[in-house]
């Protein structure tokens, strides 16, 4: 599962789970119900920022027609649990009361007023939490009903930084990626690795579904593909001259981590709580408050991407 954040800034997270996922998952924001092309046509007409949102996915139009991303498992896209998750922080009584105040009141009220909305903070890179934590959250619970694995940048935020504290760490191993490239030349580079990376992609799954210990397995698989994925990625670096962006290579290294179903409303809400402190005078921070949630005790597995040599 990659974020529209991540897909449209390009972020390392999206690159890696790009080449590694046989498919990637994400949310798709479109009028709702619907992604014909004449309802989204006409959305971008109307709305100055959705139409830039629309433009800056074009990267990658070739990786959407190929089903190498897509905005649905099955009939079921995450659009439910981010209005889910909206819903409860907003109830009165909600289970995470210092998130509550941030929140966007009838962000979903008005499918133009959602569209615009969400298409300016992604575009933002998340800069309101009132939209980020719901549909980042939603996106979390999406992966858990489904057994997916969820793409995380390394965290540098406090709320990310309380986040991985509460990981639980099932493997780790680097690999040669694509840093930087268009969708044509990633799609080229998919189909010539699919093959060689059923191993890993296996490994991968065994190890995040399996209570045992699996990461030597998800480390020998990986150290296996090195060679031949590098010399697959360098042969297209070199090739990519006739394209747009330029690629460049690079090497990633990439953590599975488990972490529980509502990671970051628990996070968000350790964040948000010590600024309440820190603006009160340093009251205490409060305790997490209990939810009555059916995916309590869930977890998912995020996949943890760094870039070698990047801060």
């Amino acid at each position: 599962m990659v974020s529209p954040y991540h897909l449209t800034s390009r972020a390392p997270a999206a690159m890696v789970s790009l080449l590694l996922a046989e498919r990637a998952v994400t949310l798709m924001p479109a009028p709702l119900r619907t992604s014909n092309a004449r309802d989204l046509a006409k959305a971008a007409a109307a709305l100055p920022r959705y139409r830039k949102l629309v433009e800056s996915w074009q990267w990658s139009e070739a990786l959407w027609q190929a089903g190498a991303i897509v905005p649905v498992v099955g009939e079921f896209d995450p659009y439910d649990d981010v209005r889910m998750v909206w819903e409860d922080l907003l109830s009165p009584g909600g289970g995470w009361s210092e998130l509550a105040p941030l929140m966007r009141a009838g962000l979903f009220d008005d499918e133009a007023h959602y569209l615009d909305a969400v298409a300016g903070d992604v575009l933002k890179g998340g800069a309101d939490p009132g939209i980020c934590v719901p549909l980042i959250a939603g996106l979390d619970r999406f992966a858990v009903r489904h057994g997916l694995l969820v793409a995380r940048s390394a965290p540098t935020s406090v709320a990310e930084k309380a986040e991985a504290a509460m990981g639980r760490r099932l493997f780790a191993f680097s690999i040669p990626v694509l840093r930087q490239s268009s969708g044509e030349v990633l799609g080229d580079v998919r189909e010539d690795a699919a093959e060689l990376l059923g191993e890993l992609r296996g490994a991968m799954r065994e190890a995040s579904a399996s209570a045992g210990d699996s990461a030597a397995a998800v480390s020998r698989a990986a150290r296996d593909v090195q060679g031949e994925l590098g010399e697959l990625i360098q042969s297209a670096v070199k090739g990519s001259d006739r394209h747009d962006v330029r690629a460049v290579a690079g090497m990633a290294t990439v953590t599975g981590v488990a972490l529980p179903a509502n990671a970051v409303l628990a996070s968000s809400s350790k964040a948000a709580a010590a600024m309440i402190g820190m603006r009160n005078g340093g009251r205490e921070e409060p305790g997490t408050l209990p939810v009555l949630d059916p995916l309590a005790g869930g977890e998912f597995v995020a996949l943890v991407v760094k870039m070698v040599g990047m801060r």
